[in-house]
């Protein structure tokens, strides 16, 4: 089945992520110490909630010592983080009176 929109591609794309860490034997804490970002940023990026720049899936993938070949499938997903869903783009092309 084939991945589209951006909500299923953030939470897809959040799950292979947290997979990893989990993989590593690290918390949101220490690879949030270790990028210099909250434990709450982590967690908002593996649960779908924010876009994922593909900055940020790299220096994940280094942390978490992702072989290249999977590095770089993540990064491809990395496009479909950021568009808008349908009922965003409903949302924004209302007017209010």
């Amino acid at each position: 089945m084939a991945v589209s929109g951006p909500t299923v591609v953030r939470r897809s794309l959040g799950r292979r992520l947290a997979r990893h860490r989990e993989a590593a034997k690290l918390t949101h804490a220490q690879v949030g110490a270790a990028l210099g970002v909250s434990r709450s940023s982590i967690n908002r990026l593996e649960s779908g909630q924010v876009e994922i720049k593909i900055a940020t899936i790299r220096a994940l993938c280094r942390e978490y010592r992702v072989a290249d070949d999977e590095t770089e499938a993540l990064v491809a997903l990395s496009p479909g983080t950021k568009a808008q869903g349908w009922w965003q783009t409903a949302v924004n092309g209302m007017t209010r009176h």
